[in-house]
């Protein structure tokens, strides 16, 4: 038997699976194996999702080449307008993350007893030919074959994209931290039992965390915050693949310094007694990525 570290329930060996303590998806490889697979699941669902699914952390796992398991997300998978009015598509990109092409989504422009123009991608003839048998059908007039469709159509070559520029709506940032605190809690309690074990589940800001945790997961929206948390602002001049952690000791307080990516830095303080561990060096810096 053995006590998973969230729910505190013992459970048997096979209940447990593995729980990477910086989220896969950013590039996490740190493990702990004291989360029971019930506990590890409803995180990842709830906490580390807000974390994974986050719109500015999907554009700074694209920009930085990062794979998850369909290979390198793309933010961009989205309708946006092309150089021509009124035409739109999406960017479709590798799994490698190597832009592919700008599709244009079908459109039926212009559509009168007499005349029919559609406007679609050319890789999408086939497409464009049901629309136009589809719709023709209704006036008993012979379908439209591929030669037809030909004859029919105008060409217009897409620029070619040399560069994506984003545009970031900075008003939409205190909202977007506040939901990753979930997240940050989770990586503090986790980094405090990785280094500490048993020893720190019994630290009353240890059960704090825990318990706001154990809160989140069962669906709680609003918690009050169980230590105390800064979290500086978005930083997209200098992201970088890795993640990083340091302790550091002041006033007697654990303080943990968490970096993910380069791109959200934030302290949390993982304990007030650091007198309790003997063990702590001044500072532990270790890169997890």
């Amino acid at each position: 038997m053995k006590k998973c570290i969230i729910c505190f329930k013992e459970k048997e060996i096979n209940e447990f699976n593995e729980e990477h303590i910086f989220p896969e998806a950013i590039g996490g490889n740190l493990k702990i194996y004291d989360c029971c697979k019930l506990c590890n699941s409803k995180m990842g669902a709830i906490i580390d999702s807000e974390l994974t699914n986050n719109e500015y952390i999907k554009i700074v796992r694209f920009l930085l080449k990062i794979k998850g398991k369909n290979g390198i997300i793309n933010p961009f998978n989205s309708l946006s307008n092309s150089a021509f009015e009124g035409i739109k598509g999406k960017l479709i990109f590798e799994k490698s993350g190597k832009y592919s092409k700008f599709e244009i989504i079908q459109k039926t422009t212009i559509e009168t007893e007499k005349s029919l123009q559609i406007v679609c991608d050319s890789d999408n003839m086939e497409g464009m030919l049901k629309t136009i048998n589809k719709k023709i059908a209704k006036s008993n007039q012979p379908p439209f074959t591929i030669e037809d469709l030909r004859k029919n159509t105008t060409s217009i070559p897409h620029p070619k994209l040399n560069y994506i520029n984003i545009i970031i709506n900075q008003e939409n940032d205190d909202k977007a931290l506040i939901y990753l605190i979930p997240e940050l809690l989770k990586i503090t309690y986790e980094l405090g039992y990785y280094h500490f074990k048993e020893k720190y589940l019994n630290d009353p800001t240890s059960i704090a965390i825990r318990n706001a945790i154990e809160e989140i997961i069962s669906g709680k929206l609003i918690i009050d915050r169980p230590t105390s948390i800064e979290i500086d602002g978005f930083n997209w001049k200098d992201i970088k693949r890795y993640n990083s952690y340091q302790f550091l000791i002041k006033n007697n307080k654990i303080m943990c310094h968490l970096n993910i990516l380069n791109f959200i830095t934030a302290r949390i303080v993982l304990s007030e007694n650091s007198n309790n561990y003997e063990s702590i060096n001044e500072n532990i810096n270790e890169s997890v990525f």
